[in-house]
């Protein structure tokens, strides 16, 4: 379990053609600055931590269309045998969801990494490098020629938000440990209702699923496929996400959330529940 926790800390931000040709949805307001998303992780019964998701607009203003999120990744403190502090920031684009600026802070136990990367459009390249501060040395360093616009683990997390009422299959370059991999999504789902902790009454949501396409995707004791549950509204929101493993799933659920103005769309005592396809 804790070797393959790198693995499943990039799936929980799954919670994907080029981003140029995917669907500009109808359903769209998924970016709003002061958001706060808290997640509970759990293996069968364990929990195995918590990741909060934040909103802000680019602080430096050069662009409006631009929005920095953060993801906050920590294990839980009662396991002895995980010990996981992840801090990620991206600058993301807000029409093509893609990453234009990553700057994050690993630390794995005593292992500690500083990761970068940044996308020149103009150049159509990409720069990454891991920096162990624990060893005073570069792991990698490596300029990327001809890389499309591409996402990393936040903007993956707000793509499936983006695209969850597109209705297509849609395959997104996804960039893992310096390299441009592919992560495939189907999101042809119908409607369908859920119940959860927050929601135990119901709340619509629309379903996607995927296939990570790439090393570490299928293996480390996963299978690759992933899940998610969507809001069905404008503020698309993350309920729940499933990944697959040897041993089961991981189940990535909301928790809490600070959205100002959001209002669920909880399913109604007059509804039934698990209500598909409307």
């Amino acid at each position: 379990m804790k070797k393959q926790m790198p693995y499943f800390i990039f799936f929980i931000c799954l919670l994907i053609s080029q981003p140029g040709s995917a669907t500009e949805p109808e359903h769209s307001n998924i970016f709003q600055p002061g958001e706060v998303l808290t997640y509970s992780v759990h293996w069968n019964f364990i929990r195995l931590g918590s990741i909060v998701i934040q909103t802000y607009p680019d602080s430096s203003k050069r662009n409006p269309l631009h929005f920095t999120v953060s993801m906050r990744v920590r294990s839980n403190p009662d396991i002895p045998f995980i010990d996981i502090d992840e801090l990620n920031r991206t600058l993301i684009h807000g029409t093509d969801i893609t990453a234009r600026c990553y700057r994050a802070v690993h630390r794995h136990g005593s292992d500690s990494r500083q990761l970068f990367a940044v996308y020149d459009e103009t150049k159509g390249s990409a720069y990454y490098s891991a920096w162990n501060a624990s060893r005073d040395a570069y792991e990698n360093i490596r300029v990327i020629p001809d890389t499309p616009p591409y996402l990393d683990g936040p903007s993956l997390f707000f793509f499936t938000r983006h695209a969850i009422h597109s209705g297509k299959q849609i395959s997104m370059p996804t960039m893992i440990n310096g390299k441009i991999e592919i992560t495939h999504f189907d999101f042809r789902f119908p409607r369908e209702d859920i119940q959860s902790d927050l929601f135990p009454h119901g709340i619509h949501t629309k379903r996607y699923s995927g296939f990570a396409d790439w090393e570490g995707g299928t293996s480390a004791g996963m299978s690759g496929e992933f899940s998610g549950w969507i809001s069905d509204d404008t503020a698309a929101v993350v309920i729940r996400s499933e990944v697959k493993i040897l041993l089961g799933s991981l189940v990535i659920e909301l928790e809490k959330y600070e959205r100002p103005g959001w209002i669920p769309p909880l399913v109604t005592v007059c509804e039934p529940l698990s209500r598909k396809g409307d």
